[in-house]
């Protein structure tokens, strides 16, 4: 058993959403490549067992990480019969509004057709002189975007 999962998910899930978390974080040099905050993406396992990756480019250039991911989110909901697992992969700011200082965090919200998830915040630094991406402990947490209702 995943211990982050509810205890209701299946072995099929519990493998799927594992297996989703791994692959998104063996990519975090290609999902940071050139760019200081990543671009939203999912990662989905098809209904066949395939990966497939889903992306929405902005539409103009004033459209925000956060525009692009409602318009990601709705596409992965218009096609959600052809997953049963999707990884949705953000960049996220969070800290203590008492410090009045944010931290960076890949976020990984986790969904599986069983309608079971969780999130993943993995807070990271960049080491200046050769830019490799640390990740520290992750934060798990309720996923809060839902594709299958």
């Amino acid at each position: 058993m995943v211990s982050w999962l509810p205890e209701s998910a299946s072995t099929i899930a519990q493998n799927d959403l594992e297996s989703l978390l791994q692959i998104c974080l063996g990519y975090k040099p290609v999902l940071f490549k050139g760019k200081q905050t990543l671009s939203p993406l999912a990662l989905c396992i098809q209904c066949d067992g395939q990966l497939a990756i889903a992306v929405k480019k902005p539409d103009n250039e004033n459209d925000n990480s956060e525009t692009v991911l409602a318009k990601l989110v709705a596409a992965i909901r218009n096609d959600k019969e052809r997953y049963r697992a999707v990884a949705i992969v953000t960049d996220s700011l969070f800290g203590k509004a008492v410090e009045k200082k944010k931290n960076s965090a890949i976020k990984i919200n986790l969904i599986h057709s069983e309608k079971i998830g969780a999130s993943a915040a993995y807070p990271y630094r960049t080491k200046l002189f050769d830019k490799k991406i640390i990740l520290e402990e992750p934060i798990f947490a309720d996923n809060d975007i839902h594709i299958w209702t």
